[in-house]
């Protein structure tokens, strides 16, 4: 694999970014040289210094083109010699295509978008179809994203790469703390079953309908615990948690539901659950869904965005209908009922992770991908 460039625009600290360092860090563990175009002191430049990537200073002053900030890329990629950039967010498709332009063709460079959120305008006038034609190869994570690309876009199908987000399965199945201790940790009941969210208290992640699901599962006769992990989305405090206080509060269930705080340790969160909830409706990949599979926990998912390529009904995984309790309420009594079933799912899971969604696999697609583009 060459020597790369990745471009992230980007002051938040969320799961783009989370995928843009993890991605540097593997590649770099190959021995190859990389480099990260981020604004200076945001989050990410901080972690990738402290994981020795080379970070160069980067601000788009401009939302969809910065003339200056292309030219700068142009300089380093120039004096490093490097011949892929890698972008990370559909505002920089614009600066990469100045960079392009102005590097030159006897340089060669290679331009690559790497869509990590759905499309939800169509984008096809005669802009963006200039813009989409000086990429060179389009990488999506899953075929449910290839299908949107294809509907709100004019990109040739050609242009289009599917490689899935990644993780370290290691760090998942190899578990630092039992189910025991990592309760006890979080101040979480020691006896009883556990269904639970990990990510962030936002009203689009769904939370409300396992509050819901369990209301509804309470008053068949049947008592289970709910746990939710996260912090509330910046600039969004103060609205969605307390409605979901609220809720918990008017349906009774003061005593069956916990809110904890985000941890950088996810493993540690899945490691208190016994089934894991992935209720988002507009989720482009789910990152959360293959870290709860690489635990070993049954999963639950809304048949909707990326989610609905993740689950194989009844194989690794159920499905319910997207912003209904009462049909979450159903597969999760299901579950409950069910030992032999959690345990199916559960192995099952983890073995499709192991085969699809290890960074291996990511490294293989991206080496083909870099021999592709030569």
């Amino acid at each position: 694999m060459s020597n790369l460039a990745f471009l992230c625009n980007s002051n938040s600290w969320g799961g783009l970014e989370m995928n843009i360092l993890k991605m540097l860090k593997w590649i770099q563990s190959e021995g190859k040289q990389v480099i990260l175009f981020c604004p200076p002191y945001s989050k990410i430049a901080h972690q990738a210094q402290q994981a020795g990537i080379a970070v160069y200073p980067f601000k788009q002053k401009i939302k969809f083109i910065d003339f200056s900030a292309a030219y700068r890329i142009v300089k380093t990629l120039k004096s490093l010699k490097i011949r892929y950039l890698f972008l990370s967010q559909s505002n920089e498709i614009a600066t990469g295509v100045m960079v392009k332009l102005w590097v030159g063709k006897e340089h060669g460079l290679r331009l690559i978008y790497f869509q990590q959120m759905m499309i939800g305008i169509k984008k096809k006038d005669w802009l963006h179809n200039f813009m989409y034609q000086k990429l060179d190869s389009w990488i999506v994570p899953l075929p449910t994203v290839v299908e949107n690309v294809l509907r709100y876009t004019q990109l040739p199908n050609e242009k289009i790469e599917l490689i899935p987000l990644c993780i370290e399965t290691e760090r998942f199945i190899h578990k630092k703390y039992t189910k025991a201790e990592a309760r006890k940790m979080f101040r979480l009941p020691e006896e009883g079953l556990i269904v639970g969210i990990v990510g962030r208290i936002d009203r689009q992640k769904g939370q409300d309908f396992l509050i819901k699901a369990l209301h509804i599962i309470k008053q068949k006769g049947i008592s289970f615990y709910v746990a939710f992990f996260g912090e509330e989305t910046k600039g969004e405090e103060g609205t969605y948690l307390p409605y979901l206080q609220s809720l918990v509060h008017e349906l009774g269930l003061e005593d069956l539901v916990f809110f904890k705080p985000f941890v950088e340790d996810t493993s540690l969160a899945y490691a208190c659950l016994d089934v894991f909830v992935m209720a988002s409706w507009q989720e482009t990949f789910g990152m959360v869904t293959i870290e709860a599979m690489a635990t070993g926990l049954p999963v639950v998912g809304a048949y909707s965005g990326g989610t609905k390529d993740l689950i194989k009904e009844y194989q690794n995984g159920l499905f319910f209908d997207a912003k209904s309790p009462d049909s979450l309420a159903l597969q999760l009594i299901k579950l409950i009922k069910s030992n032999k079933l959690r345990d199916v799912l559960a192995s099952n899971a983890l073995e499709s992770v192991k085969s699809q969604f290890s960074h291996n696999v990511f490294l293989n697609n991206m080496s083909f991908l870099i021999k592709k583009l030569q």
